[in-house]
């Protein structure tokens, strides 16, 4: 009796040893995977004030014309776009930069869902830490940015390498529901001759919008992966986000909360320069200390302004941020 009940006990404790090693093995089959690195040499989807140096990428010598504030210089690269064949849930970014005083480097990655959607762009925070995407993706796409102040030496990328990692039984999250819409102050944008921060040379009578945040910029005019539906009064009209402003540049105030890049304290739909104009949150600056002059949400193009919703001045406006619907944050 007492041999049964040994052996009877070693053969519980073995099918117990298999099934934890067939349940970690299954673990194994659905979390996965692939170390790539980027040829920064290749022609990127979408290239503004960038020399190819060597492996690598800098600010040319040469000067353009687009700032991204006050004496500063900016260029970009965007990668094609990276099939990763395996739904990846998270990237994991290796950027070997090289920065000095006046100087930094922003990398940005966003993911194209099943049916070509994108989700929004995430920037990195440091060398290594997962970005977790919002949706399961089968592509991603990284962007960097290079910026110098007046009078500094170009920071120079030197490599890109990125960790996809994978869930094959992760499900992938889509919500039928409609985009997000808020009414917020609308201004113009003028500055016809300048440029916007996807390398566009704005033109008399243009249709584009600018949002106060980098996380629905499209890459060129091309692509139109994030667009609005902006209404005043009985007018409407569609119209891709070209350009990052008014004030603030990390406000992507259509988000909820918990995924708000900045200015978590306020509710969705509300832009921050809104609150500072009219209730002095932040001691009346926006993200870079400026004193917030208007409470303006979105920029609107001449086009826009003055042909398509027939404004003559600054005023309130209905935004639909239609990438919400399909790609939802919430």
């Amino acid at each position: 009796m007492r041999n049964l009940i040994i052996v009877g006990t070693l053969l519980a404790f073995a099918v117990t040893a298999f099934s934890c090693v067939a349940f970690a093995d299954e673990r194994r089959a659905h979390s996965t995977s692939r170390d790539l690195t980027i040829d920064l040499t290749a022609t990127g989807a979408s290239e503004y004030n960038i020399d190819h140096a060597g492996r690598g990428l800098r600010l040319p010598e040469i000067q353009h014309e687009r700032a991204a504030a006050a004496g500063q210089t900016e260029g970009f690269y965007v990668t094609g776009i990276i099939r990763a064949d395996m739904r990846v849930s998270q990237v994991k970014p290796y950027l070997d930069a090289r920065t000095s005083t006046g100087s930094r480097v922003m990398l940005e990655l966003r993911g194209r869902l099943t049916g070509g959607k994108w989700t929004e762009w995430r920037e990195s925070s440091a060398d290594g830490q997962a970005i977790v995407l919002p949706h399961p993706a089968e592509s991603v796409q990284a962007r960097i940015t290079l910026l110098r102040d007046e009078g500094a030496a170009s920071p120079e990328v030197k490599s890109l390498r990125l960790v996809l990692v994978a869930d094959q039984s992760a499900a992938e999250r889509r919500q039928g529901r409609k985009p997000f819409s808020s009414r917020v102050f609308a201004t113009r944008i003028g500055l016809v001759g300048g440029t916007t921060a996807n390398g566009h040379t704005i033109q008399p009578s243009d249709r584009f919008v600018a949002l106060p945040s980098r996380r629905a910029l499209n890459i060129a005019i091309d692509d139109r992966a994030y667009e609005v539906r902006v209404c005043h009064k009985k007018r409407c009209t569609v119209a891709p986000v070209w350009d990052v402003g008014p004030w603030n540049i990390r406000d992507d105030y259509w988000n909820v909360r918990s995924v708000r890049q900045m200015w978590k304290d306020l509710p969705r739909g509300r832009p921050q320069a809104e609150s500072a104009y009219l209730q002095g949150h932040n001691q009346g600056l926006d993200d870079r200390s400026r004193k917030v002059l208007n409470p303006a949400g979105i920029d609107l193009a001449d086009g826009i302004f003055w042909k398509d919703l027939g404004m003559t001045t600054n005023g309130w406006v209905k935004v639909t941020y239609l990438w919400t619907g399909a790609d939802s944050q919430a």
